[in-house]
């Protein structure tokens, strides 16, 4: 979808994308994976292509969404910047589908997000989602630092909740603007006219590029007051953040992952 920000242009050996047929054998081997009802599973997709990108030529989703409908201890997650529903609004996901939108403000979009739905329609597409009885979730990843970017996600915020029910989120998550050091190569010769570089940054524990502490943590405290003053009980999270971070913004950090799945399943009491 030529994001200037993505990261697999410099994480993938091959340009082309591969599309797996043999889904048999993925369902197979989910049977097992999920074979035990006394645990809580999350798939995630969306990570190394957009979950929707293909769906018109693959209907890939709709398999998926059948496939889980019964599965009460796992929920799926697919997650795109594309507005492709059309093989979803006329399957029943019973509550265990979570469709998600990664979003920016408009002027990021149309900068660095070329070949992306709009928001206007990423958030439309929510909302016709939401009618057909998904959950849906959101991603504020990557947040960008830049002058004006308060009123910009003010802006983004509004709209978004002006259309989405806020009972019908199962989360929202928050990440800044993050790279690793082969990124500042790749990304001048494929977007010369990117300026998100032009930026102070520091290297991360992790070895990738992030803004400085202090900046991360305004732009999650101020982007998380403007959420909880739509809807103080939405369930929100920081991806790919430390501890220091975490306490900073939330008071407390998950200790592992586990603790962090724990968070997951009690917000899926409430959206029950």
């Amino acid at each position: 979808m030529e994001c200037s920000y993505c990261f697999l242009q410099n994480y993938l050996s091959e340009r082309m994308i591969k599309i797996y047929v043999n889904v048999e054998d993925m369902f197979t081997e989910l049977d097992h994976l999920i074979a035990d009802s006394n645990k809580f599973y999350r798939i995630g997709t969306g990570e190394l292509s957009d979950s929707l990108a293909l769906d018109e030529a693959t209907s890939f989703s709709s398999l998926l969404v059948q496939y889980f409908a019964d599965k009460s201890n796992v929920l799926l997650e697919l997650k795109t910047k594309s507005n492709a529903i059309n093989n979803l609004t006329h399957l029943d996901p019973q509550g265990r589908t979570i469709i998600s939108w990664s979003l920016n403000p408009d002027n990021i979009i149309h900068r660095e997000e070329l070949k992306t739905a709009k928001l206007q329609d990423r958030i439309e597409s929510a909302y016709q989602c939401q009618e057909k009885g998904y959950q849906l979730a959101f991603h504020f990843d990557p947040i960008f630092y830049y002058d004006g970017w308060e009123k910009d996600y003010q802006d983004l915020i509004d709209q978004l909740f002006d259309k989405i029910d806020s009972r019908r989120i199962a989360w929202i998550s928050l990440g800044g603007f993050r790279y690793n050091q082969p990124f500042q190569k790749v990304l001048p010769e494929r977007f010369p006219e990117s300026p998100i570089l032009y930026q102070e940054f520091l290297e991360s524990p992790d070895g990738k590029m992030r803004y400085f502490i202090k900046i991360r943590e305004q732009l999650y405290q101020t982007i998380l007051a403007m959420l909880k003053e739509k809807d103080a009980n939405l369930f929100t999270y920081l991806c790919m953040e430390g501890k220091h971070v975490w306490n900073k913004v939330y008071g407390f950090t998950p200790k592992n992952d586990h603790n962090l799945d724990r968070l997951f399943r009690q917000r899926q009491t409430v959206m029950q």
